[in-house]
């Protein structure tokens, strides 16, 4: 039954709309769907911060929200708090090169922990989209010992 399941909502196709007309084109009609399930998830590759209040109050049982690369991380973080699981996704473009700057991964990856940990935000960091790693698989291995380390510094929240 869906009620032991989690939903999952995204909408990047309509990126470039506004607030009230993702709510009338979109939203209204995943509110439904999504009420069938036990725990929520919401956003992929869409920018939520001007989205993120309408999710909020129509989603129900949310429990986590997509924050992607090109999102105000403090501003999400500060809309999403301690309510919800803080998804952070990094640029797969980062570990998709011949040659990664992995000083400037990881610079992006404390700035995240270090934000999150301000606003009391559970949470998550995680790659997708990856199609290729430059023929070196060992890009992601690196890249998952860098959030490691940087998740075990500790940030020390409010």
């Amino acid at each position: 039954e869906l009620h032991n399941l989690w939903g999952y909502g995204e909408s990047q196709v309509t990126v470039n709309v506004s607030p009230q007309m993702f709510d009338e084109f979109v939203l209204q009609y995943q509110e439904p769907i999504l009420n069938q399930f036990g725990l929520n998830f919401y956003g992929c590759c869409e920018v939520m911060d001007k989205r993120l209040k309408l999710v909020r109050e129509k989603i129900p049982r949310l429990r986590t929200v997509s924050v992607a690369p090109w999102c105000n991380l403090e501003d999400m973080a500060q809309q999403i708090r301690g309510d919800f699981v803080y998804c952070w996704k990094q640029n797969p473009a980062r570990i998709a090169v011949a040659n990664p700057d992995w000083d400037v991964i990881r610079q992006e990856v404390a700035k995240v922990f270090a934000i999150t940990a301000e606003y009391g935000c559970p949470t998550e960091v995680l790659m997708r989209d990856v199609r290729t790693l430059a023929y070196d698989p060992s890009h992601a291995a690196n890249w998952v010992r860098v959030v490691r380390e940087e998740a075990n510094r500790g940030y020390g929240g409010k």
